[in-house]
């Protein structure tokens, strides 16, 4: 009989170095998609700020593409970036460790391990489960 898990590194993930690699690859396509996003979340940000903060003004309401306009003109190009850096951190830790368990969560779940490299294919409510 098989000696249980010490970690979750062990528990039939693959070897150590594929599971670093599957999380370091995670962790970077986080962040390439929140570097890609993160100004359009951060315009929508000030457009609910704005939405806040005049409520019982009578300026008009910026749209977005002025917002963005606004911020490159007082704060520069990397004023779309502000407070990027915490967002990237929260990515790498939460994003790899995320797919991680999911992973855990789903071999544990499924009928059968898949095979190294092969999909694992779980049924309609292990899925919902899983999210």
């Amino acid at each position: 009989r098989k000696a249980p898990p010490s970690t979750l590194l062990d528990m039939g993930t693959g070897t150590h170095q594929e599971v670093v690699l599957r999380m370091s690859l995670t962790a970077t396509a986080a962040c390439a998609a929140e570097t890609v996003t993160y100004p359009l979340d951060f315009v929508k940000t000030r457009l609910q700020l704005q939405g806040e903060l005049q409520r019982n003004q009578t300026q008009p309401k910026l749209r977005a593409l002025q917002v963005a306009s606004q911020i490159i003109r007082t704060e520069g190009v990397f004023g779309l970036y502000a407070g990027l850096p915490p967002a990237l951190v929260r990515h790498v830790l939460y994003s790899s460790t995320r797919l991680l368990v999911y992973e855990q969560m789903r071999d544990a779940l499924a009928q059968q391990p898949a095979a190294p490299g092969q999909a694992q294919h779980v049924g309609f409510g292990t899925s919902l489960l899983l999210g």
